[in-house]
């Protein structure tokens, strides 16, 4: 089975992609939504971000206010760390399950949608890593068109990621999306007759 990384930076297109890839018929896991999972109300990943912030973490019906979360982590990077040393195992163990599960079944090819693969110097675990880029005022456009974050809030998101440049000195496959969703699934079939053929 073809284990491939699907990653980027914030506003780059990259869940476009995924959802494309999904549509398609393929299964893409979403390391994001499984780390949604674990804060959930009772979960290992809850019990252990109340312990670390407290209940003032908390909103009115006892659930992660992950607004609250953000504005703590995204403003100091030590509590960026503490957070991901929390969460990242628990999303880790969950897809090592999945991907054994999917090559038990003989699966061709699984995706997996990791926004940090790089950062969390990922890149090895994968047989090929789909980068997502766009040049830098669309993703901008595109993170304002999408959330009500002030450009402060912006640019501390993307001070939070590698750079595309630093990213791009891997090998991987680039996909460029300054293009329309046509052009998008143009590419996105390419490379996965390309990689499933190899």
């Amino acid at each position: 089975m073809k284990w491939v990384g699907i990653t980027g930076s914030i506003g780059t297109g990259k869940t476009t992609v995924s959802n494309l890839i999904r549509s398609l018929g393929y299964r893409v896991l979403d390391a994001d939504l499984i780390a949604k999972e674990e804060l959930q109300k009772n979960s290992l990943g809850y019990q252990q971000i109340v312990k670390q912030w407290g209940s003032g973490i908390l909103g009115f019906h006892e659930e992660i206010d992950t607004k609250k979360m953000a504005q703590i982590v995204f403003s100091q990077p030590e509590q960026l760390r503490v957070l991901e040393a929390i969460i990242h195992p628990l999303v880790q163990k969950k897809v090592q399950q999945i991907k054994k599960e999917s090559e038990f079944r003989g699966d061709l090819i699984l995706f997996y949608d990791v926004p940090l693969l790089y950062e969390k110097k990922l890149q090895n675990q994968f047989d090929e890593v789909i980068l997502v880029v766009a040049s830098p005022s669309i993703q901008v456009a595109r993170i304002k068109k999408r959330s009500q974050w002030t450009d402060e809030e912006i640019q501390h998101r993307l001070q939070a990621q590698m750079s595309l440049e630093e990213k791009a000195k891997y090998k991987n496959i680039v996909i460029n999306n300054d293009e329309g969703l046509p052009e998008l699934e143009i590419k996105v079939k390419e490379i996965i007759k390309k990689i499933i053929g190899q």
